[in-house]
C-alpha cells in the first residue's frame, strides 16, 4: 500500500522574511488592513487591481496575523485572497492563481507551532481505561488519546491541538 505524498511531507517553515500579498474585492476590507499596517509602522504598496504588498519578517507576520484576525469578520477573511512569498521573488500570474483565503493563511501562521510539534515528533498517545459503570474496578477497555508536548516538555491542551489542525 502506497502512502499519500501529502501526508508524508510537512509544510516548510515560513521564510524568515517575505512579502504578504493580499487582495480583497471589498475596498473597506483593504482599508482596515491598511490601518493595521499603518498603526504597526509597516510600509506597503498598492499594486494594480488593489493588490496590497507588504514586506515583513515572519515574527511580524505572526503579530500582524493576530491583529487582522481580531479586526476582520469571517466573511472578510474568507473573501480576501492571501499569499506569503519569499521577499526576493517577483509576483507573477502563477502566484495570483495560488492565492488562498486569508482565513487559511491566518490558520497556517497560527499553526506554525503544530508543524514544529509534528516535525520534532512530540506527539504521543496515552491509554485511558474505560471502566464498567456497575463495577468501576472492572476495566471494559481503553481509549487511545492523542497528546503533545511543547518545546519545554509541558503537555499541550488537546483542544488547542485539534483546533489548530482543523484550521
Amino acid at each position: 500500500m502506497e502512502n499519500c505524498s501529502r501526508c508524508d511531507d510537512l509544510p516548510d517553515p515560513l521564510d524568515d522574511r517575505g512579502r504578504l500579498i493580499l487582495s480583497s474585492p471589498i475596498e473597506h476590507t483593504i482599508s482596515k488592513i491598511k490601518s493595521i499596517l499603518d498603526e504597526a509602522g509597516h510600509a506597503y504598496e498598492i499594486k494594480e487591481n488593489n493588490l496590497l504588498v507588504c514586506s515583513i519578517d515572519s515574527d511580524e507576520l505572526k503579530t500582524l496575523s493576530a491583529q487582522i484576525d481580531e479586526t476582520l469578520g469571517d466573511e472578510e477573511k474568507n473573501d480576501t485572497r492571501a499569499l506569503w512569498k519569499e521577499s526576493d521573488q517577483g509576483i507573477d500570474m502563477t502566484d495570483l492563481s495560488s492565492m488562498k483565503s486569508l482565513e487559511k493563511l491566518l490558520g497556517r501562521v497560527d499553526g506554525e507551532w503544530l508543524i514544529d510539534v509534528l516535525r520534532d515528533e512530540r506527539l504521543f498517545n496515552v491509554f485511558q481505561p474505560i471502566v464498567m459503570a456497575d463495577d468501576p474496578s472492572q476495566i471494559h477497555g481503553y481509549e487511545c488519546l492523542l497528546r503533545a508536548r511543547d518545546e519545554s516538555g509541558d503537555q499541550i491542551n488537546p483542544g488547542r491541538i485539534f483546533g489548530t489542525a482543523k484550521s
